[in-house]
């Protein structure tokens, strides 16, 4: 089965639609992955990622000690921290509760990478802040990377 690339987010919730713009760069790429966007609510996630070995989300979320724009890499694993401060997220159920959930209930896929991006805004409004913006061309050349290898 195919990689699936995911796009997390909400398209008028400024830096929200970070995963979403993101994504859409990928897609006029000529990659051998399948595409996916959920806009906001992780939980319908676990049967889509079922059978996949990859599984590449992309998301912005709010960090205590991170800066607008900061691009974070981070690869689940049994020793992953999942409650750590890096996978807060801005939606109903957050991508924490998610992957935890789904690791108790061995759904997780073999390889899951999360390219996360620091938002500086995520009230009500189009568009990214110009830090958030400045961070999607790096997620794209990093999720070709990962898909190449």
């Amino acid at each position: 089965m195919k990689p699936l690339v995911v796009g997390i987010g909400h398209p008028y919730r400024r830096d929200d639609a970070f995963g979403l713009v993101a994504l859409e760069g990928l897609k006029s790429q000529s990659l051998e992955t399948d595409f996916l966007i959920n806009r906001g609510d992780p939980l319908l996630l676990v049967e889509q990622w079922q059978g996949r070995d990859l599984v590449i989300m992309l998301d912005a979320f709010r960090g205590r000690h991170y800066y607008p724009g900061e691009m974070l890499e981070v690869r689940l694993s049994e020793d992953t921290p999942l409650e750590s401060d890096i996978l807060f997220s801005t939606h109903t159920f957050s991508l924490t509760e998610v992957l935890v959930m789904a690791g108790e209930l061995d759904k997780l896929p073999r390889e899951m990478i999360l390219i996360l991006v620091q938002g500086r805004s995520f009230g009500y409004g189009n568009g990214l802040s110009p830090e958030v913006a400045s961070a999607v061309p790096k997620a794209i050349l990093r999720v070709k990377a990962i898909l190449s290898r």
